[in-house]
């Protein structure tokens, strides 16, 4: 299974996410769900890279199957919308790919605590 973690920053908005693991749905090669997964994840992570130029780390290991993409701290002046927008739109995507292929991916989010908030409370 495909397991999929999106992380929401405090601002609400998507700042990154981490890819893992492998669909099942067929053998290598003809695997559809992964192919699919792949495209809109690694897709994201190209415009991130050469049409936002967003500042991230990421790290991509294909054969465990991993992607893990975040955006760096924005300096003061920048403007991280477009990146937002990339990334807003590829939870969509895997979403509705989740909704088609339950049994082989699964898309989980992180939810922020607003500053000061600790896990007890």
């Amino acid at each position: 299974m495909i397991k999929v973690l999106v992380t929401r920053g405090t601002h609400g908005h998507v700042e990154g996410f981490s890819v893992h693991g492998h669909a099942g749905f067929a053998r290598a090669g003809k695997d559809i769900v992964c192919a699919a997964v792949s495209a809109v994840t690694e897709g994201t992570l190209l415009g991130l890279l050469e049409v936002v130029r967003a500042k991230l780390s990421y790290r991509v290991d294909e054969k465990k199957g991993e992607l893990v993409c975040r955006l760096a701290s924005t300096a003061e002046g920048e403007s991280p919308e477009k990146a937002w927008v990339l990334l807003d739109t590829m939870l969509l995507v895997l979403r509705e790919i989740e909704k088609q292929y339950p049994r082989h991916v699964v898309v989980e989010e992180s939810v922020p605590r607003p500053p000061g908030e600790s896990k007890a409370d």
